[in-house]
């Protein structure tokens, strides 16, 4: 393996460009930051730097880093970390000055910049300032859902052009940043443009289907723990609610944010390692209590498509991702670091978002994939401009790619059935409205139908079923509360072979 470190003796770093060191995922590049960055500019103090990060999670993993401080709005006796930096204070704790640079998120940056009290009357921000580290820099333009991103990079540009401070950024995937220089009006210095670094790769390409993705999660495909990143809390939620032994973790500044999330986010900065019981990360819980779960399959959003470590203990050999374009892609599978068994694309394509300015690469990469997947007019050449972004991270070819279909749809829906409410013996009982209308959803989420969701209904389940080899279904009624009300209900069985 080969890490940023060994050649970053052939750097050059400009003012006046955004600086981009680009490598792979596990190449050592925040560990180049934080231990030998400074050995380039030997006139700069720690103090002097600021480091932005993507995600909350990781300035929780990286400030417990020697040379590496949390960002705090004030040092005490009234004096302003910010004064400092804008010139109106001269002085800092020697320890502070002399042995740390300071951490904080985009949103946190974007939150100061928001912040009449933190600018001087020059009208500048954290002037004095000198070098500005931006990991994961490719935020810059796809995390528009972080409140004051266009505020970030309207002060990127501007401590840019003034010449007077170095801005570095690290990302294993540059092609956006070139993509929207342009309409940045920056200039691009890729500083490691002949030594692009990837550690780890995917044995196994897999292209799905965002449909199928439920299938894939239940008929044994696939081995070993799994990772999966869906575009929405909603979409997470009721993949975990479905599929067994899942666990989902959405953003901590999210409203479903809840105490077990917590604990099992804490676990993983803690331990670069997934729970393999809930129980393992919550002492509060019982091993074994009915509150305890499992966690074979961890469901996320975005909140861990960077930053975050996972060290092969975990048993993890799949990732998947639902959004397919490359940053999502490679971030996300970078998250393991070694390599993987499987990497899974699933197409899955948002409304709305070419319409959005820095959505437009985005949106162009998922719908190239999209193409490929969907077998659509052109699609050979489409997926070949699709792949070579993350070509790189897999140990195939091209020609290699696996396209995943479900073998039986149906059997796949029993399967899963069969562990949430068979009453034995290959039966399965229905009885009232909610029994129904939770076996119908369960069907829809398996597309056991070629039709659209809303044309689902019950009648057209049963027929399928009756109509199978292997399943039948009889409509049958009882007394309840010793002879009193005639209650129907279905039951499912088996056909004899």
């Amino acid at each position: 393996m080969t890490y940023i470190s060994e050649i970053s003796n052939t750097f050059e770093y400009r003012l006046g460009e955004f600086n981009i060191i680009a490598s792979g995922t596990g190449t050592g590049k925040t560990v180049y930051v934080r231990k030998h960055l400074l050995e380039s500019f030997p006139d700069i103090k720690p103090s002097e730097v600021l480091y932005v990060t993507s995600r909350a999670m990781v300035c929780d993993q990286q400030a417990k880093e020697e040379g590496i401080a949390r960002f705090r709005n004030s040092i005490g006796h009234n004096e302003s970390i910010a004064g400092v930096w804008n010139g109106d204070a001269d002085v800092l704790p020697d320890e502070q000055r002399d042995n740390a640079m300071w951490i904080m998120n985009y949103s946190q940056l974007g939150k100061y910049l928001d912040t009449p009290m933190l600018n001087d009357n020059e009208g500048f921000v954290f002037k004095n300032i000198r070098l500005v580290v931006f990991d994961e820099c490719h935020s810059l333009y796809v995390d528009d859902h972080i409140v004051s991103m266009a505020l970030v990079r309207c002060w990127v540009r501007e401590r840019i052009w003034s010449g007077q401070t170095y801005v570095i950024g690290l990302t294993a995937t540059p092609g956006i940043m070139q993509y929207y220089a342009r309409m940045s009006s920056l200039r691009i210095n890729i500083i490691n443009e002949d030594a692009y670094l990837v550690n780890y790769k995917a044995e196994h390409l897999i292209c799905a289907e965002y449909r199928d993705l439920l299938n894939l999660l239940t008929d044994d495909r696939l081995s070993g723990r799994t990772m999966v990143l869906v575009p929405s809390v909603e979409d997470g939620g009721r993949i975990a609610n479905t599929c067994p032994n899942a666990f989902f973790l959405c953003s901590r500044a999210h409203r479903n944010y809840t105490d077990e999330m917590e604990a099992v986010r804490n676990y993983i900065v803690a331990h670069e390692n997934i729970p393999e019981w809930l129980s393992d990360a919550d002492p509060s819980i019982r091993r074994g209590s009915r509150w305890d779960q499992k966690i074979d399959v961890l469901v996320t959003t975005s909140t861990m498509r960077e930053g975050l470590n996972i060290r092969e203990e975990s048993g993890v050999k799949n990732v998947i991702t639902c959004m397919s374009d490359d940053i999502h892609v490679i971030q996300f599978m970078g998250r393991c670091r070694y390599s993987v068994d499987n990497l899974v694309v699933a197409s899955f394509l948002f409304s709305g978002d070419r319409n959005k300015p820095y959505r437009k690469y985005i949106q162009d990469k998922r719908e190239e994939f999209d193409s490929l997947v969907t077998k659509k007019e052109g699609y050979e050449d489409i997926g070949r401009s699709w792949y070579e972004a993350i070509k790189y991270y897999t140990k195939g070819t091209y020609e290699d790619i696996e396209f995943y279909s479900p073998d039986n749809k149906l059997q796949a829906f029993w399967k899963f059935v069969d562990e949430q409410i068979s009453i034995g013996d290959g039966a399965y009982m229905l009885c009232g409205t909610d029994d129904k209308n939770r076996f119908l959803n369960t069907a829809k989420r398996f597309q056991i139908l070629d039709l659209p969701k809303s044309k689902y209904t019950f009648q057209k389940v049963k027929r399928v079923i009756d109509d199978s080899d292997d399943f039948v279904i009889e409509h049958k009624y009882r007394y309840a509360d010793n002879g009193g009300t005639k209650e129907y209900y279905y039951i499912i069985t088996r056909r004899a072979k």
